[in-house]
């Protein structure tokens, strides 16, 4: 499941890339664990100046076992 999502991943920010011409420094990364304490992390880690998140075309199955989570810190 992750390598799917690590190559789905991959795919939707080549299509970023080429849509903003490169203009912007885009990045991406698929972590486990709890998500406040891994997004937490990761920010530290990078002192991003934005996080963006988002689901699409998900079941209200996937989303209860698998979380839904947009925080603005």
């Amino acid at each position: 499941m992750i390598k799917d999502a690590g190559v789905e991943l991959h795919q939707i920010k080549d299509i970023l890339i080429i849509r903003t011409n490169d203009k912007i420094k885009i990045g991406s990364e698929i972590r486990e664990g709890s998500f406040f304490g891994e997004l937490k992390m990761f920010c530290e880690k990078i002192k991003p100046y934005a996080v963006v998140m988002g689901s699409q075309n998900t079941t209200a199955a996937e989303r209860a076992f698998f979380g839904g989570y947009t925080i603005m810190p």
